[in-house]
């Protein structure tokens, strides 16, 4: 007889290892240095910050705004393979064994967030007058709610085979948003109610069903898939993924980049194929939108010039050392290798490109800093620090 537990255990340790594999590559020392400024930085605005917090702030909505969307979504982790939906049917009956498995795995995996994110606003809430007794509420709330919610997505998910699923996303927002509210405000009565009819209609309406339908094999293994897939996504920043396939638009808006290709002009040439690469590809451009998008929070919210040029400084360092990264991977063969370019000329065009994407957006980030910061040595120390990246990571690779 099939043992689903053996088979569990046996793909859960599969899939430690293939994650494994990848994030030895995504966490390199650079990338450690980097995220450990990132997070100084931010961690020193936010305590100098709560210093001068007036006792008025309404930190209420705003941690039960931040929490409750952590607790909005928990997507459970099935390991499932397309071959299942054909060996696990003669053994529906006792799959619970593997799922319960799985939803152990899924509730440890998705604590962590809304824990680590109650943690972080525990001091906003003492800053602004907040008693202790408010502190572990929250905690014992965000444990319980987390564990139990992770079993009713799954039932949902079971029961209406994954449609609706906004529907049940924004009840979780609501209960746990607003048992957060309650509990910062001390209304504990108001809280126990919404937590415990959550409960009961939950109960009645979704797990107790689940038993009365067949399992979506279908919908779980699609969820698994697209799970893995943006994994592998974000581990193809960082090193080559085989199982990625990469999105490509055209985006006709960036065309204005795209150097004049002169038909002898061999350097040229290449760089309008490197810059097409870089503008129509999804990974790469969307990269460069986000770490664009975090240091324009930076400069808006972070008001010490050193740690602003800091922060602004190691998200630059990531960016510029992942695209040059990215551009200059290449498979086995492709049809530009036929062009009559060194590789020289190669390389030169795809620094250029990113100096070129590089300067546009450090001037965004210097004019802000200049703007916001009103700060002519800050928007320039930006622009050096900015330069100075590009010029140590184009070197060494």
């Amino acid at each position: 007889m099939t043992d689903l537990r053996a088979i569990w255990k046996r793909r859960i340790g599969e899939y430690v290892q293939e994650t494994q594999k990848y994030l030895q590559y995504v966490f390199t020392g650079h990338l450690v240095i980097v995220l450990l400024f990132v997070l100084g930085a931010v961690g020193m605005t936010y305590s100098e910050w709560l210093e001068t917090v007036p006792a008025t702030f309404p930190a209420a909505p705003i941690v039960a705004g931040l929490i409750g969307a952590t607790l909005m979504r928990r997507t459970p982790v099935t390991l499932l393979r397309e071959a299942d939906a054909v060996y696990f049917l003669p053994l529906e009956g006792k799959l619970s064994t593997y799922t319960n498995e799985a939803l152990k795995w899924t509730r440890m995996t998705k604590l962590f967030l809304p824990l680590v994110v109650t943690i972080v606003l525990l001091p906003l809430l003492r800053a602004t007058g907040h008693t202790s007794i408010v502190t572990w509420s929250l905690i014992a709330f965000v444990v319980l709610y987390t564990l139990y919610g992770t079993r009713v997505e799954f039932a949902f998910r079971h029961l209406y085979r994954g449609e609706h699923i906004l529907t049940l996303y924004a009840m979780h927002f609501a209960v746990g948003a607003g048992v957060v509210y309650s509990l910062v405000e001390g209304w504990y009565v108001v809280a126990a109610v919404v937590a415990l009819a959550y409960v009961a209609f939950t109960q009645q309406r979704i797990v107790r069903n689940v038993s009365t339908e067949p399992f979506p094999f279908d919908h779980f293994i699609e969820l698994e898939q697209r799970r893995m897939m943006s994994f592998y996504r974000f581990a193809n920043y960082f090193t080559d993924v085989p199982h990625v396939k990469g999105g490509i638009r055209r985006r006709s808006y960036m065309s204005w980049l795209f150097p004049n290709a002169r038909p002898f002009d061999r350097a040229k040439s290449y760089r309008y194929l490197v810059m097409r690469q870089f503008v129509r590809t999804d990974d790469l451009f969307r990269l460069y939108l986000r770490l664009t998008a975090l240091m324009v929070l930076g400069v808006a919210f972070i008001e010490t010039e050193w740690m602003l040029v800091l922060f602004v400084g190691a998200l630059q360092y990531a960016l510029v050392s992942q695209l040059i990264v990215n551009l200059r991977k290449r498979p086995v063969f492709s049809m530009d290798q036929l062009f009559p370019i060194t590789e020289v000329d190669r390389r030169r065009s795809i620094d250029r490109v990113v100096r070129l994407v590089v300067m546009i957006e450090i001037g965004i980030v210097a004019t802000l800093a200049l703007v916001l910061q009103q700060s002519f040595l800050t928007a320039l120390v930006v622009i050096v620090v900015g330069n100075g990246t590009f010029l140590l990571e184009g070197r060494k690779k």
